[in-house]
């Protein structure tokens, strides 16, 4: 049995027992970590595994700092994670930092920066989360990370949420999101 099928196996078992306790499931994008084998690295993979499980309780959660590590080790456009998975993004989670996996040098890969302190382009990000169905954002700031930075990170989103309110009537669940902040 390959990883996929695994996570297949695995994911109907667990959303099944998730659905008659009304849970809603999130699988998670994750970097390579030490160049061993992990399901959930790369968009085609997770697509798969929501797709084969065909539950409607089974969602996505998009790590933006992740799929940064992701798109910059296996060389595509970070962008290609909402090509596949929009639909099914269900809860995002926002952070910045450099584009270097660890696998690569160990002294960056999963920062947890503040927004505005890596390489990410959010303004681009942005427009992803537009496509998506997501009714949470949580930001993640971890490694020492201060109030001030927490701060300035709260002021890079309320700037978009001022960007966004004409697009809030075509995407219904950016208004929950949005108006959070």
């Amino acid at each position: 049995m390959d990883l996929i099928e695994f996570g297949v196996t695995g994911s109907m078992v667990l959303a099944k027992m998730a659905d008659d306790y009304s849970i809603t499931l999130l699988i998670e994008n994750l970097p390579d970590k030490n160049g061993y084998d992990r399901i959930g690295i790369l968009p085609q993979e997770i697509l798969s595994v929501v797709e084969s499980v065909n539950e409607d309780n089974l969602k996505v959660v998009f790590d933006v700092g992740h799929g940064n590590l992701t798109s910059s080790l296996y060389d595509f456009d970070i962008m290609v994670f909402f090509d596949y998975l929009a639909p099914y993004i269900h809860h995002i989670h926002i952070h910045d930092n450099m584009g270097i996996p660890a696998v690569i040098d160990p002294d960056f890969g999963d920062q947890h920066l503040p927004l505005g302190a890596g390489s990410i382009n959010f303004n681009r990000i942005f427009e992803g989360v537009k496509r998506t169905r997501a009714e949470n954002l949580v930001l993640e700031i971890k490694n020492n990370g201060s109030r001030l930075d927490a701060l300035t990170s709260i002021e890079v989103l309320k700037r978009f949420r001022s960007e966004w309110m004409l697009d809030i009537k075509t995407n219904p669940y950016l208004t929950t999101v949005l108006n959070s902040l």
